[in-house]
């Protein structure tokens, strides 16, 4: 019984230290959102935000382009949408 309630609390604690992560997401062209590049996953707003930056400019999509970087994106369940806890640019 004791090797379970600490195996529970391991997982608990180990749960609540795991990082955030960021989803970086590129839209080539910024009127029509349904097609984008998924560009991965970063430890830090920042690397995202800086590689979705980086992506726009080697594409030339600084000017029709667009980005966000959403934290702890998951799958929807209505399909190929991601659902994220937040979204900053």
């Amino acid at each position: 019984m004791k090797a379970l309630l600490t195996s529970v609390l391991l997982a608990g604690v180990l749960d609540a230290c795991s990082a955030d992560e960021w989803t970086g997401f590129v839209y080539p062209n910024r009127s029509d959102l349904t097609k984008h590049i998924e560009i991965g996953a970063f430890d830090s707003f920042e690397g995202c935000q800086s590689s979705a930056i980086n992506t726009m400019r080697r594409n030339n999509w600084q000017v029709s382009g667009d980005y966000e970087c959403g934290l702890n994106c998951r799958p929807s369940e209505y399909g190929s949408l991601q659902v994220c806890e937040e979204t900053k640019r």
